[in-house]
C-alpha cells in the first residue's frame, strides 16, 4: 500500500510541476512534427542491479527518421538494435551472454491536427513489424517498458497516438500523449491478443540553446488478468538536457523505474543521442 501511495503522490506532483511549467523537443515522446526531415541516432545503456555486469557497448541503439510529405502528413520510421552482452555472477561459476539482433521496425504516419508557433498538436500511427530477434528482446524491454512494442518477439504491433504541444515565449513548455496499444501473436503458444495503453507527459526550459526536460511515462495492461488494479501500471521517470542547434541537437537522459519489482532487477537506464534536422524542400 505504502509503494501504491507513494507513485500516486510522484504522479501528482510530477503533473503539477508540468501544468505550471509549460519543450517542444521530446526524450521519450513520439517525435514532433516539422517541415524538416529529422534524422535521429540514439544509444540507451540498461544498469541492472545485483551481480550482472555488462559491457560498455550493451544496450539498445536506434535508427530514426521523420520526413514530412506534406503540409500535414510526416512519415516516421524506427530501427531498433539490440547488444546484449553480459556476465552473470552466481558465485559457484561465472555465464557469459553475448548475442545480437534486431527489434520490431515501426512504419508509421503523423497527421497534424494544429501548428502553430506556441502549440503542436498531431495524431501518430502506425504498426511494429513482427522482426525482434527474442534471444535479445528481453535486453531491450528491461531497458525501456515504455518501448515494449519494439522488443515483443513474434508479434505484430498496433500504435495509435495523441500528442499535444505547447511552448511560450519565457521558455518554458509542456506536452502529453496517450494511445491505444494492440498486440497481435504471430506464432508461439499465446494465440491472444493484447490490448493495452501507454501515456506520458513532458516539461522543460529552456535557457539560450540548453533544454531541460523532465517526462514521466508509462503502460497500462488492460486486456490482461490482473487482480490487483494497481499492478496493471509500469511508470517511469526521465530526466534530460538537450543542446538545440540548429544543425544538430544533441541530448543526454536518465530513466528510472517507479515500480519496486522493477528497480530490482534494473537500477536505471542511461541514454545518449542525437537528432539532425535537414532542409529538403526550398
Amino acid at each position: 500500500m505504502e509503494k501504491n501511495n507513494f507513485n500516486i503522490k510522484l504522479f501528482f506532483a510530477v503533473l503539477f510541476f508540468v501544468s505550471t511549467a509549460l519543450s517542444a523537443q521530446t526524450l521519450k515522446l513520439q517525435s514532433i512534427p516539422s517541415d524538416k526531415l529529422q534524422v535521429g541516432f540514439s544509444f540507451e545503456k540498461p544498469f541492472y542491479a545485483s551481480s550482472i555486469n555488462t559491457s560498455a557497448l550493451n544496450g539498445n541503439y536506434q535508427l530514426s527518421a521523420n520526413l514530412p510529405l506534406s503540409d500535414k502528413i510526416n512519415l516516421v520510421f524506427n530501427f531498433p538494435y539490440i547488444n546484449t552482452n553480459y556476465q552473470v555472477d552466481y558465485g559457484f561459476g561465472k555465464f557469459d551472454y553475448n548475442k545480437s539482433g534486431i527489434g520490431n521496425i515501426f512504419i508509421g504516419a503523423q497527421m497534424k491536427a494544429g501548428s502553430q508557433t506556441e502549440v503542436k498538436s498531431f495524431f501518430t500511427f502506425g504498426i511494429f513489424l513482427p522482426s525482434a530477434d527474442e534471444q535479445v528482446s528481453l535486453n531491450g524491454f528491461l531497458s525501456s517498458y515504455y518501448d515494449f512494442q519494439k522488443y515483443i518477439p513474434n508479434s505484430l504491433g498496433f500504435y495509435f497516438n495523441y500528442a499535444y504541444h505547447k511552448l511560450n515565449a519565457e521558455g518554458f513548455s509542456y506536452g502529453l500523449e496517450l494511445g491505444p496499444d494492440l498486440l497481435i501473436p504471430t506464432k508461439g503458444d499465446n494465440t491472444e491478443d493484447e490490448f493495452l495503453m501507454h501515456y506520458g507527459i513532458i516539461s522543460g526550459y529552456q535557457i539560450n540553446k540548453l533544454a531541460l526536460n523532465i517526462e514521466f511515462v508509462g503502460v497500462m495492461m488492460i486486456s490482461e488478468k490482473i487482480d490487483n488494479f494497481s499492478d496493471r501500471f509500469v511508470n517511469m521517470l526521465n530526466f534530460g538536457v538537450q543542446w538545440k542547434e540548429t544543425a544538430v541537437i544533441p541530448r543526454i537522459y536518465y530513466m528510472i523505474y517507479l515500480r519496486q519489482e522493477m528497480r530490482q532487477m534494473i537500477d536505471g537506464t542511461l541514454g545518449i543521442g542525437v537528432i539532425v534536422p535537414i532542409s529538403i524542400y526550398k
